[in-house]
């Protein structure tokens, strides 16, 4: 855009209009001016004028868009960090889903163009996030729970501040995540129970050491699998690891065992580890210090000799730790969660809100219940300690008897 603007006025509309020629698009760009007296026309104009020229200067486009292209825009550059491998793709499934929610709100509320938006437009998104989008988007009449509601604000607020960085909004929108304290019962990653996990281990161990199924004698491939789970959560509850990290991070080679004891015997059955958590993207990296030792041991040696027995190739440093020895790929998570949830099932402890990552909330609160330092804890965990407080300390009203009330005799 550039040269000299025109101020004109259709003849079937009161209102005057301005226009100035774009060489990068070919054509003109029209604004209107809001106004059918001439002498105010020509002064919005050039204040308009004004405002646009520093834009062009920079490359900004200077075009009004609507806020579902600019959703979909925003998309498809997040699109672009996910197929550089910046970002996974887990996260922009969630800014999809919940952005759609978004635009639905803003059609609601008549917002079709980023100009209609003010600072007060979505003042109401929340309590409408809350109270009235369940029933649209899944037909059920009930409450947005508090962390669902959290990830909408956030995804909103970042799609806002994408607008910002392109220089597209010039002011911030109201947008607050709401308290996070557990006023509200958690209905899932509940942290386990002590008897329960000691009922969920004892049926893993149970399960990798059985000889025969419903079907007749376990395959090799089914019994190295069962062991393999059984090992998985026995190092996330006593590690606080995340799933995904010893899933599809953690490898042999990150493995240090500390083996500490004065007998051979001793530091053989030593289980003072620490466990290097080195994520290409950046987030999270850290060394953990834990004592899944003894049980990694076990399974490197289970593993190699499964190996060895099936044909399959050496044990390799760089082969991950809870791989498919088949692939030399990671298993896929939908796989661990249909397993997990079996055992829950046959344990009579479906609907408790046990998932795999209830053991990341089981480590935290008992080494808190044991009166470990909250900030070290965070630190081993590769979180912020408001965010672990907020999310994963679930102590319960026997943990604080047994501190505060009750003595060793």
């Amino acid at each position: 855009m550039a040269g000299e603007i025109q101020v004109f006025r259709y003849t079937t509309r009161p209102s005057w209009y301005f226009r100035s020629w774009s060489k990068d698009k070919r054509r003109y760009v029209v604004r209107s001016l809001r106004t059918d007296d001439r002498d105010t026309a020509i002064n919005r104009a050039i204040e308009q004028w004004k405002v646009l020229v520093p834009l062009i200067q920079a490359g900004v486009p200077t075009d009004v868009p609507s806020i579902t292209g600019l959703v979909h825009q925003y998309l498809q550059d997040e699109q672009a960090r996910v197929d550089a491998g910046e970002v996974m793709a887990g996260m922009l499934r969630d800014k999809r889903t919940q952005l759609k929610t978004f635009l639905i709100y803003c059609k609601i509320q008549g917002l079709k163009r980023l100009s209609d938006i003010h600072v007060q437009s979505l003042d109401g998104f929340v309590e409408w996030r809350r109270d009235k989008s369940q029933m649209i988007t899944n037909g059920r009449n009930e409450r947005l729970k508090r962390g669902s509601l959290n990830k909408s604000i956030r995804e909103v607020r970042a799609f806002w501040k994408y607008l910002r960085k392109k220089r597209l909004v010039d002011f911030d929108i109201n947008l607050m995540e709401v308290s996070t304290r557990h006023e509200e019962e958690r209905t899932r990653n509940v942290a386990y129970t002590q008897d329960d996990w000691a009922a969920i281990e004892g049926e893993l161990l149970r399960l990798s050491k059985e000889t025969h199924g419903i079907r007749g004698l376990l395959q090799p491939g089914q019994r190295y699998w069962r062991t393999l789970f059984k090992t998985l959560l026995q190092t996330l509850v006593h590690s606080g690891l995340r799933p995904n990290e010893a899933t599809r991070l953690l490898q042999w080679k990150d493995i240090k065992y500390l083996d500490e004891g004065k007998t051979k015997e001793e530091r053989t059955y030593s289980s003072e580890c620490t466990l290097n958590v080195r994520n290409p993207r950046g987030k999270g990296s850290r060394v953990v210090a834990c004592d899944a030792g003894l049980f990694l041991k076990l399974w490197m040696v289970y593993v190699s000799e499964w190996r060895r027995e099936n044909g399959h190739a050496p044990l390799q440093r760089s082969d991950q730790v809870f791989g498919n020895p088949g692939t030399g790929n990671e298993y896929p998570y939908s796989q661990f969660g249909n397993y997990f949830r079996k055992v829950l099932s046959d344990l009579g402890l479906a609907g408790m809100g046990y998932t795999i990552r209830s053991s990341r909330a089981f480590y935290v609160t008992r080494l808190l219940a044991a009166g470990h330092s909250p900030y070290l804890i965070s630190k081993n965990c590769g979180h912020d300690l408001r965010v672990m407080r907020a999310n994963y300390e679930q102590l319960s009203a026997e943990d604080l008897i047994n501190e505060f009330l009750r003595t060793d005799t």
